[in-house]
């Protein structure tokens, strides 16, 4: 079955008064936990066993990335609203959430008597005190950018929010510094989830201790402390203190995390596995005869880049940088990688956002930059070497796991190869996991790829988080005036149309200077057991994990 969807980030609350993955981390063969599970009347045997990628950062909502937190914050924590599965808004914890005239206010309110998993009452203080210590510079939460929309954000001062209003126990105000009309859209990210008290120390800050055994107000809780078991696992149990629209359907998941996706293939295959989101690459063209009607192949909004980084001949910003890039880009063959690797479960990229969101388009301006071109590509290479010559002590690297996932990485480094006459090689790492830490701590030299699912679906989503300045996810260090001009310009449209018609201005923008190059959009291929039924996926492809229940 194959499920396509469009979705525009405004269209929602106009029907309002209110409101990825690649590889797989850690051993080829899961690790045994030695731990039982401490929650009494929870046998280990009723949980379902669901593959998964290990978080490289900690479970603060705030500071936990898509790549991998994606999959767990939004069960640990609910926030104000979440999103069904057509991409509309619905109410979580607000029972209103009201825009002045201009968007520039937003009056909030949310339910009383609700408590979080520790039993301590939740409040509007919850959300203020959370909100503040992700936006503060010297927390360096990686979603702070989030924030940049409320009064008082600096990334740079340490000081609170000033923008955040408490009225009541169930009702704030956020005052933001210029118009923000999909501000209850962005809402949906879990980085804006409320945090208990007991998260935070006693100048305020969420601590360290809180990111490895986090508890919130969700559909789950972890189920003891150090369910967490790093290299192996991470379990959680139904939340018995939750009241929301998300309620668990199973006894509890267990996240058990691999480096080798064929071997988590294999445990799916012969029943030690309950779910796999990420298919290997062998299993895309046999999936379906092993495993009959329990698959689904729906569109994503999950898109993959090649990104390069900013330093010697591909330098941002300078004239050999953007030839350099685009004749890389041009020398890439991606309806042959798609056809050859990936039997059809990929669509060639023609912009910086998915088909699932409105705005995508195939007729930008300039898009022909990602598309193959060999002879311009030599062409661009050829004015770039009389800027600065390439020379035979030179290789063009791309960063890749050794785990069979990316085997179409060595296809476009000969044809990179071959097409500019140039030397190209592949960087190993034990696992995605491993490159996203040395993105991370910004330790590599190689080009290297970049996964993006939209928190929330917008062109604003891709946009701004990946390429602004300011960018949560912006981990090359691209900076440029009139694009960053542009996305302020666009936030601000109310209308949905002429709004993505600014934010395709600032794509063509990207494709001038190719901070990344955008490859192409994944679909999800999602497979099960016969132990289990109801999966269902979101608006992003990925599975709803509160829904599935046992056979």
């Amino acid at each position: 079955m194959q499920i396509k969807q469009t979705l525009t980030a405004r269209g929602a609350l106009a029907a309002l008064v209110v409101i990825v993955a690649t590889g797989l981390a850690a051993c080829s063969s899961p690790a045994t936990s030695t731990n039982t599970l401490l929650k009494p009347g929870t046998p280990t045997d009723t949980l379902i066993n669901v593959a998964a990628i290990e978080p490289e950062r900690s479970l603060i909502p705030a500071d936990s990335s898509y790549s991998s937190g994606a999959t767990f914050t939004p069960l640990l924590f609910s926030g104000l609203s979440y999103l069904n599965p057509d991409g509309t808004i619905a109410n979580e914890l607000a029972t209103a959430v009201v825009p002045n005239p201009d968007c520039t206010e937003y009056d909030i309110q949310i339910r009383s008597g609700e408590v979080f998993s520790d039993g301590t009452k939740l409040k509007s203080d919850n959300f203020i005190q959370a909100w503040n210590d992700a936006a503060k510079a010297s927390n360096r939460r990686l979603k702070a950018g989030l924030f940049a929309p409320i009064e008082g954000f600096s990334d740079t001062a340490n000081q609170n929010l000033t923008g955040l209003q408490r009225l009541s126990d169930t009702h704030f105000k956020v005052y933001l510094t210029q118009p923000t009309c999909d501000f209850p859209m962005r809402l949906t990210d879990p980085a804006f989830v409320p945090l208990p008290d007991s998260a935070f120390d006693s100048a305020g800050n969420v601590t360290s201790g809180f990111g490895e055994n986090p508890y919130g107000y969700g559909p789950y809780m972890l189920a003891r402390e150090g369910a967490w078991e790093h290299g192996i696992q991470l379990t959680l149990v139904p939340n018995t203190r939750y009241h929301g629209p998300r309620q668990a359907q199973n006894a509890g998941l267990t996240f058990k995390f691999y480096h080798d996706p064929d071997q988590a293939y294999e445990d799916l295959t012969r029943g030690a596995l309950d779910i796999d989101e990420t298919l290997p690459d062998r299993a895309k063209d046999s999936f379906t005869e092993q495993l009959g009607k329990r698959t689904l192949a729906v569109s994503s909004a999950h898109v993959k880049f090649l990104a390069i980084p900013s330093s010697g001949h591909f330098a941002l910003g300078t004239e050999e940088g953007r030839l350099r890039r685009a004749a890389i880009s041009q020398a890439i063959n991606r309806d042959d990688i798609v056809k050859r690797f990936f039997n059809g479960t990929r669509e060639v990229a023609t912009d910086f956002v998915t088909p699932t969101i409105a705005g995508h388009t195939t007729k930008l301006p300039g898009n022909e930059v990602l598309t193959y071109q060999p002879d311009t590509a030599r062409s661009l290479w050829e004015r770039a070497n009389q800027i600065s010559p390439w020379t035979d002590g030179d290789t063009f690297t791309i960063a890749r796991p050794d785990n069979g996932l990316n085997t179409w990485i060595d296809a476009a480094l000969s044809s990179i190869g071959e097409t500019l006459g140039i030397r190209t090689a592949g960087e190993s790492y034990l696992d995605q996991r491993a490159i996203d830490l040395a993105v991370t701590r910004h330790d590599i030299d190689a080009a290297f790829l970049v996964d993006w699912q939209s928190p929330y679906p917008g062109m604003h989503s891709y946009l701004q988080p990946c390429f602004a300045t300011d960018g949560y996810a912006n981990n090359i260090g691209y900076s440029a005036p009139d694009f960053d001009a542009v996305l302020n310009q666009a936030r601000g449209v109310s209308d949905d149309a002429a709004a993505n018609r600014e934010y395709q201005r600032a794509e063509e923008i990207l494709l001038r200077d190719l901070p990344v190059l955008p490859l192409w959009h994944a679909k999800s291929l999602i497979g099960w057991s016969a132990k289990i039924a109801d999966v269902v996926p979101n608006w992003r492809g990925s599975v709803q994990y509160w829904k599935v229940s046992a056979n």
